[in-house]
């Protein structure tokens, strides 16, 4: 496939090396806990166990990460 040149330029030959590069950073930033999402999901979890107490229910994550807080 043909890539106009101004789209060339723009694009890299790995993308994909660039997108986990800095998703390792974010996983550094996270597992040292840089921005206290540790204490933001005990909050969470404390909230959510007292609002559902013995009832199930489900949780659809749609902010950016990998879910890691909820796991």
């Amino acid at each position: 496939m043909e890539v106009p040149p101004i789209l060339g330029s723009l694009m890299r030959e790995h993308p994909a090396i660039d997108y986990f590069g800095v998703w390792q950073r974010y996983r550094k930033v996270i597992d040292a806990n840089y921005m206290h999402y540790a204490e933001f999901s005990a909050h969470i979890e404390q909230v959510v166990r007292s609002r559902f107490a013995s009832r199930p229910f489900s949780i659809l994550d749609l902010g950016c990460g990998d879910t890691a807080i909820l796991r």
